[in-house]
């Protein structure tokens, strides 16, 4: 018997008739040798097989009675919400003015401006000499605590649904910064290459452009 009909793709037409006679005499027979057809055939690939074509089966069902229904997108982002995530705009952005007044919201944002400001300086010392300790001065400037407190205050002024699309720039932040450290670091006594230098920058503009953003909405 040909057993070459099993693929990652799912069966071709000859491995579909040679399945379904597998899994009959295995059935009817309570095959426990190790014939040709079980050499051929395990249980585990037929059951696996089986699996991948129910799980696609149900997702275009479910794709089908969506369209039907004229919620395609809907039934897409139900399946994969990250896509409902669009980056959020300016006048999407709704504020808690009461939260907005609270003194501890006031001083988070006011130290991330302070912040945003401090990083400009970064960049235009690291724009001329690339080879400073970017890392340690980073370290200096921004506690990572204290900025997540300061995000977390700033960012309980939305509402809950601007709050599930501001959180990715919140998180982006953080990010940002532990990528900065890991694209700019390098060995002792040795120098940060072109590419570790341009890479480095391009972290830099990420981490002042998401600053920016979220500053944006206050």
């Amino acid at each position: 018997m040909n057993t070459a009909f099993v693929t990652a793709g799912g069966l071709n037409a000859h491995g579909q008739t040679a399945r379904r006679a597998c899994v009959l005499h295995m059935v009817s027979h309570q095959d426990q040798s190790t014939g040709e057809c079980s050499s051929a055939l395990s249980r585990r690939s037929i059951l696996r097989v089986v699996g991948l074509g129910a799980a696609t089966a149900l997702v275009a069902a479910g794709a089908e009675e969506a369209r039907a229904d004229g919620l395609g997108g809907s039934f897409s982002q139900a399946l994969f919400p990250k896509g409902q995530l669009s980056e959020i705009k300016r006048d999407q952005v709704v504020m808690d003015k009461d939260v907005l007044n609270d003194p501890a919201v006031k001083a988070g944002l006011a130290e991330l401006r302070e912040y945003r400001s401090k990083l400009s300086d970064i960049k235009t010392e690291f724009g001329s000499d690339p080879q400073m300790d970017i890392d340690a001065k980073l370290k200096g400037t921004f506690s990572v605590s204290k900025l997540r407190d300061d995000l977390n205050k700033i960012n309980s002024a939305f509402d809950e649904e601007t709050q599930i699309r501001t959180d990715r720039i919140v998180r982006g932040i953080i990010q940002d910064l532990g990528e900065i450290a890991a694209v700019a670091k390098t060995k002792p006594d040795v120098a940060r290459t072109p590419k570790k230098i341009e890479k480095t920058k391009v972290w830099l503009d990420k981490l002042s452009g998401d600053f920016d953003k979220l500053l944006s909405f206050y």
